[in-house]
């Protein structure tokens, strides 16, 4: 069986656990730009200090189609562009939310530290998990979510975004356009119009889901405590380098006539980084999920008719074994969090009769 089939196989038999931890609210912020936007490069450098060293905030860089568009282009960020930022950059919308003094839903940067406040101080209904696994340049996403508290009824999405955290280049399509290279009193002073090998920040690549969110995985009033699976695939151009890419799951609403009610729920962000196999060495070897992940208490690995030889074995991410409180019965494995440091962990499943990893996979403990 392949392993894409395997992964599948898994994920569709998932036993849910409850998880008592409390939701945090992500802001999403995506702005709207382009490297032949002369203002731009000005806006960038407020949201940097507006997100600096806040884990809250989600940062995603649309590039569009401004004066013929750039080398970050790609045409289905058209109807983002057109339905929320009327055609003009730089803006940046904050949750998507329609604020009562605006016309659109991306607005202009003498707003934007009032707009971030606000949705910062909004509460989280839901959680979002995302797991996966990533072979040569594809990538198998699971996204989980479930709600604590019941929002307002309404046709509830999942759109999923491949983001790239920072884009340089040079020539037309990357070189920064910049009407601030002959003030004084900006940071831009001198780096010249256009800047020549610009790094371009939080890059939107693609979106995995359809663009307006794939819908039917959530119904319009959800159950609390209940889990809800959506799955993806998404092949990587070649060369992508995986360490330097992120995945981003945003739950939101979706009204097809009113823009102003695509308010957005929350979002989370991971590197796809944490998805790539840490050994190579036997590729046919199953990649497992455990659930919930992240976890406080408990989790739940999901693989049946394991041999009394069976063994849980777990790392951190510097390599050191780490000694774990866990059952193994005919449905899986429940591990209990028995003083693990909050942080990443690999973990395999051995067969120790014959030392054979029989899967293997990662987990987060909060």
């Amino acid at each position: 069986m392949k392993l894409r089939q395997i992964f599948t196989l898994i994920i569709c038999v998932l036993l849910a656990q409850q998880i008592d931890a409390q939701a945090i609210k992500k802001v999403l912020i995506e702005k709207y730009t382009s490297a032949n936007c002369g203002n731009c490069p000005r806006a960038t450098e407020k949201l940097k200090e507006m997100t600096a060293n806040n884990s809250n905030i989600i940062w995603l860089t649309h590039h569009i189609k401004w004066v013929g568009g750039d080398a970050m282009y790609f045409s289905d960020l058209d109807a983002y562009f057109s339905d929320f930022a009327a055609g003009s950059a730089p803006r940046a919308s904050f949750d998507r939310v329609l604020f009562d003094n605006a016309t659109n839903v991306a607005v202009g940067s003498n707003t934007w530290e009032d707009r971030l406040a606000t949705q910062l101080a909004e509460p989280a209904y839901a959680n979002i998990f995302i797991d996966g696994s990533c072979f040569n340049q594809t990538l198998n996403l699971n996204i989980q979510t479930n709600f604590e508290t019941i929002p307002e009824t309404g046709d509830i999405r999942l759109t999923v975004f491949a983001v790239e955290d920072v884009v340089t280049g040079s020539g037309q399509g990357y070189d920064q356009s910049n009407y601030d290279n002959n003030n004084s009193s900006s940071p831009l002073y001198g780096l010249g119009n256009p800047i020549v090998g610009y790094e371009h920040l939080n890059v939107t690549r693609a979106i995995i889901s359809d663009v307006w969110g794939t819908g039917g995985v959530i119904p319009e009033t959800p159950v609390i405590g209940e889990y809800y699976n959506q799955q993806f695939t998404y092949e990587f151009p070649a060369g992508t380098d995986m360490h330097n890419m992120r995945i981003v799951a945003v739950l939101h609403y979706h009204d097809e006539n009113d823009v102003g009610k695509r308010n957005i729920i929350n979002a989370q962000s991971v590197s796809t980084g944490e998805f790539i196999e840490v050994s190579t060495e036997q590729p046919d070897t199953p990649t497992l999920s455990a659930y919930p992940n992240p976890f406080y208490d408990q989790t739940f690995i999901q693989i049946n008719d394991l041999s009394a030889s069976t063994e849980l074995r777990a790392y951190s991410m510097t390599g050191q074994s780490i000694s774990l409180d866990y059952n193994i019965d005919n449905q899986g494995i429940t591990v209990r969090n028995n003083n693990l440091a909050s942080g990443t962990y690999l973990f395999q499943i051995v067969n120790t009769d014959d030392n054979i990893i029989i899967g293997r996979g990662k987990w987060i403990v909060r």
